[in-house]
């Protein structure tokens, strides 16, 4: 039997689910510059989409791993069909990988004061790790340049528009958010909160946009999950979830 991840329906569940967090953050916010309540049993530092190590993030960490899965599956079938290729691809399966790594485990945030303080950086740049990722994501683009105009024109438009959502909360807002702190003196207020919230929400947004046109990709190449393996006397289409 052969498996079919139906793109939309996936989007679907994954962009609810994204949804319910960014709600429950705001009930969060709504508690905690409304009412003066910043706890409330753990709750709204659990669902903060400004933290790390809680479910946001933890959700934000799963999608990027997706990702990774969706890129490696298009690589490991491109080179069993012997198509060059399959090198980009396993190249974004691992870049994806190591960006949930960084997502997972915060890395970024640990070179904001050692940058700060070998840079002298501040105001759009006082989050100073946007610099370094900033360099790295000009000269990824450079490099991948070549590999995404080879791509069908639904493929590589999706990947775009995926990269500009995602920038744009990623460093851009992020670099508005590092001059509002700073000027806050370090004390985030409900305006920093809402930057934060937008940031996340374009950042989640850029890879719910991404992972459906890989599936997209999947799809229209008329690869699928296996799941098992199908009998040769079935003729049965594959199910669609």
């Amino acid at each position: 039997m052969e498996l079919w991840l139906s793109p939309r329906k996936a989007t679907t569940l994954l962009g609810v689910a994204a949804g319910v967090l960014v709600v429950a953050h705001l009930v969060g916010l709504t508690l905690r510059f409304g009412f003066g309540h910043p706890y409330v049993y753990g709750l709204v530092p659990f669902f903060d989409l400004d933290r790390e190590h809680n479910l946001p993030s933890l959700f934000s960490a799963a999608l990027l791993l997706l990702s990774s899965a969706l890129l490696a599956l298009v690589a490991i079938v491109r080179h069993r069909r012997g198509e060059g290729d399959f090198r980009g691809w396993g190249g974004l399966a691992i870049l994806f990988l190591l960006v949930c790594g960084d997502e997972a485990l915060a890395l970024h945030e640990r070179l904001i004061l050692p940058l700060q303080a070998l840079l002298g950086v501040s105001g759009f740049l006082f989050f100073a790790w946007v610099i370094p990722y900033g360099l790295l994501v000009a000269l990824l683009a450079g490099v991948y340049l070549r590999f995404l105009y080879r791509l069908p024109a639904p493929t590589r438009n999706g990947f775009w528009l995926a990269a500009g959502l995602f920038l744009s909360g990623a460093i851009g807002l992020e670099m508005l958010g590092g001059r509002l702190y700073e000027h806050l003196g370090g004390i985030p207020d409900l305006r920093y909160s809402l930057v934060v919230t937008l940031e996340e929400l374009l950042e989640m947004a850029g890879v719910l946009v991404f992972i459906h046109t890989l599936l997209r990709h999947l799809e229209s190449e008329q690869l699928c999950l296996r799941v098992a393996e199908r009998s040769r006397q079935s003729q049965l289409p594959p199910q669609v979830l």
